[in-house]
């Protein structure tokens, strides 16, 4: 596989016709992403995944490109899954969710746990704690058992996600619920499934009313239970030491031994911890695997060990594998804080962001001037994990008195001050924690030698409210030499006009001079072109909208109902009658937001003869939001007595009414 063929998978998603050919370019990229690939294979494509999921405003398209990251098996995918976490649309949230579990790390724990600590989880569609749980689970956190019991005491997760996540980690916790579901047709296999993980004393009594049940699942499944064979702990241990495994494997299989008793866990590290020479391959991974099993009685004798010795690739080794606290392990921490090693500083503040709360941001500060520039650049990256969920719906920080000015002022001298890649992960830090305090830091960084670094100056501006100085973003864009960076300059415009932002003079210029560039600055342009009030880019659009290319066609027929303008009423009532129901799909959300009676006809009659279920429940929300007279409202009828857009039909038929309808009260 070679680069050339990521260049070609990128350019068969922008020329697609249709959705099916669309996501075969985006299984390409996802195979060419994949662990076998060479690293700068591999790299490129899932960077291109990722500005996909940029430039894909579209919730359903997004969600494919983020289950796409999933199947990538990288670190390197974390980051662009954080950003997810907080999209304003439920299906990506949850699609995001699930794909940091499936990822497997702690990192990607870490995540979601802090992002769970900081939402308003009421506001969350049923099945996205039950995701949360899971991801929790996959992902070895240390307070995967705390999330599960808080979480079914208030009713938030099923009981099969509560088994089967308890089960994932090893856990002792809710056993008599365990028993108690074994009754329970729906939660008796994962009930089972807990006790078994547990090796409960009492299994086979437990289980006989599985084995004599008329259910063919649960009678196999208990009859496996009940004759499976367990291996003594040092056998157990080294067969899961020398075992093949990658990526996540080693977390799944690290967990099953924490069903062996603490001090037999610590009797094999102690017996066979000198057996390999040191700094071997071998000698590191039985460290890092050893600490992966995360029992906190083993963590502690392995920290107490690793303190001692002081050697620094076995000190790498444990922390990088770490994935659960002991008492002691805060105070060891800060004392690798004052290792002359970098990798151990690197990985000592790794381990302090992803695996122990409360940390203030001083301890973190004081290593951004370092002369050693791993150590400068980990630190942003540290504070980065820690603070990124403290953000309101605004996208503003909600940090507050010394935290937030000395997280500012460290950010200030990593972007002064610091290597290339300090500087680019500061800039990019700035966006996602929320720091509008910086915003004309960021601007500032349009003439940095650097491309990264301007790109993430570019990315953070994307990422803060709407600026308010457009038209230095739009000069900025047109003197900027790198396509990377003129994309998301291109998307801060776009963001910025979408809320309410005056168009300034130049972004017609801007628009034209996107269109003539790089496929995904063409889409850039066509959304932009839906802000200039001129005939020649309403034409354009008209052109555009009926592109045989699909990601073409649906960029123009959007801007076209971002136009608001009544001559785009005819191009988009004629796309909502197309053959592709991805394209009769965007005309529709177009044609709601033209916000027009003539509009809302169309969109009534569409509801009346659209088949397709997605189209017609497009119709319908765009209803909610363009509503039709009240006359119109009557032809608004149910499919059948089982109408699954029911609730759609009664929001859009209130609207005509002059209401909204209250969600809480249905």
């Amino acid at each position: 596989m070679s680069l050339e063929a990521v260049a070609d998978a990128r350019a068969a998603w922008f020329a697609a016709p249709d959705l099916d050919a669309r996501l075969g370019a985006v299984q390409a990229l996802q195979k060419l992403a994949a662990s076998w690939n060479p690293w700068p294979v591999r790299k490129e494509a899932m960077g291109h995944l990722i500005e996909l999921i940029h430039i894909s405003d579209h919730p359903s398209l997004r969600t494919r490109l983020i289950d796409a990251l999933g199947a990538v098996q990288s670190l390197q995918a974390v980051p662009a899954l954080h950003a997810e976490l907080h999209h304003s649309d439920a299906k990506v949230r949850l699609a995001t969710v699930r794909t940091l579990g499936e990822l497997g790390m702690v990192f990607a724990g870490s995540v979601v746990a802090r992002w769970l600590s900081a939402r308003e989880r009421t506001l969350e569609p049923p099945g996205m704690m039950d995701a949360a749980l899971r991801t929790l689970a996959l992902c070895s956190h240390p307070d995967t058992e705390r999330w599960a019991l808080e979480l079914w005491e208030a009713g938030e997760v099923e009981a099969t996600t509560l088994h089967l996540a308890l089960a994932e980690v090893v856990s002792s916790e809710a056993l008599s619920l365990a028993q108690d579901h074994l009754l329970d047709p729906f939660a008796a296999i994962p009930a089972a499934l807990h006790l078994s993980a547990v090796r409960h004393p009492a299994l086979q009594t437990l289980l006989q009313p599985l084995l004599r049940s008329s259910d063919l699942q649960q009678r196999q499944t208990a009859e496996a239970l009940v004759s499976r064979h367990w291996d003594s702990a040092q056998d157990d241990v080294m067969t899961y030491i020398t075992a093949k495994l990658y990526g996540r494997d080693v977390g799944r299989r690290a967990r099953r031994m924490r069903v062996h008793p603490p001090e037999e866990l610590i009797s094999v590290f102690e017996l066979f911890r000198d057996e390999h020479p040191a700094d071997s391959r071998e000698r590191a991974t039985f460290l890092s695997r050893m600490a992966a099993i995360g029992v906190p009685e083993l963590q502690a004798a392995m920290f107490a060990w690793m303190l001692a010795s002081d050697r620094p690739s076995d000190i790498v080794a444990i922390l990088r594998a770490a994935t659960t606290r002991h008492p002691n392990m805060d105070g060891a921490l800060r004392k690798l804080l004052a290792h002359n090693h970098p990798d151990v500083v690197v990985y000592t503040m790794r381990c302090q962001a992803n695996l122990i709360e409360g940390h203030q941001p001083e301890p973190f500060a004081r290593r951004v001037s370092d002369p050693r520039p791993a150590v400068a650049l980990e630190a942003v990256r540290s504070v980065t994990t820690l603070f990124r969920d403290r953000k309101g719906p605004d996208r503003k920080t909600t940090l507050s008195g010394t935290a937030r000015r000395v997280v500012e002022q460290m950010l200030r001298t990593a972007l002064r001050e610091g290597d290339p890649d300090t500087r680019a992960n500061a800039a990019f830090a700035v966006g996602n924690l929320g720091l509008t305090a910086l915003s004309d830091d960021l601007l500032r960084l349009h003439d940095d030698p650097e491309m990264r670094v301007r790109q993430g100056a570019a990315a953070s501006l994307h990422a803060l409210p709407s600026s308010r100085k457009l038209p230095t973003l739009t000069t900025w864009m047109a003197a900027e030499p790198a396509p990377d960076v003129r994309i998301r300059l291109g998307l801060t415009l776009l963001a910025a006009l979408r809320n309410g932002a005056s168009p300034p003079d130049t972004l017609e210029a801007v628009a034209l001079a996107a269109l003539q560039d790089r496929d995904d600055l063409a889409l850039v342009g066509l959304h932009l072109s839906g802000f200039v009030a001129s005939a020649s880019a309403i034409d354009r659009l008209c052109s555009a909208a009926t592109d045989p290319r699909l990601a073409t066609a649906s960029a123009a027929l959007t801007a076209l109902g971002a136009t608001r303008r009544g001559v785009a009423l005819e191009p988009l009532a004629t796309a909502s009658q197309l053959h592709d129901p991805v394209r009769r799909r965007r005309a529709v959300e177009a044609l709601g937001a033209l916000r027009t009676p003539a509009a809302a006809t169309a969109l009534v009659a569409v509801t009346r003869q659209e088949l397709e279920p997605s189209v017609r429940r497009a119709a319908l929300r765009s209803l909610a939001d363009c509503p039709c007279s009240a006359l119109e409202a009557r032809q608004l009828v149910p499919l059948g007595p089982s109408d699954p857009w029911m609730y759609e039909l009664l929001e859009a038929r209130v609207a005509a009414a002059g209401g909204r309808l209250d969600v809480a009260a249905v």
